[in-house]
């Protein structure tokens, strides 16, 4: 049950921070994906606690454990370094393409993800 609770606090956080970030709590949009997001993924986590809690269990579970297969592992990782190696790709081109997004990369720090990087 705590995990549960957990969950939903977890849950409860996307849509608050992608108001946050959007820096319009009046976003109409942001307020439409919040309520699906939540419907969404509340209404799945309540349909598997009643009808299939193993499930559920498993999908809790730390990824790696429980006797399943390592190789997934890399797969994820071939995505972290191809998303990476587009983000640097990207970058160069609009730089080499762009007319004016070197002052533009001068004057704003974060690009990607805000107040991060």
């Amino acid at each position: 049950m705590r995990r549960l609770v957990l969950t939903g606090l977890y849950l409860l956080l996307w849509p608050g921070l992608v108001l946050f970030l959007s820096g319009d709590w009046l976003w109409l949009e942001g307020w439409i994906f919040g309520v699906w997001f939540l419907a969404l993924c509340g209404g799945t986590i309540g349909w598997l606690y009643c009808k299939d809690p193993a499930l559920l269990a498993e999908r809790f579970r730390k990824p790696g454990t429980g006797g399943q297969k390592g190789w997934d592992r890399y797969v994820v990782y071939g995505l972290v370094l191809g998303f990476a190696a587009r983000i640097v790709g990207e970058e160069k081109m609009l730089v080499a393409e762009l007319e004016g997004y070197e002052e533009y990369r001068m004057k704003v720090c974060y690009r990607l993800i805000p107040f991060v990087w």
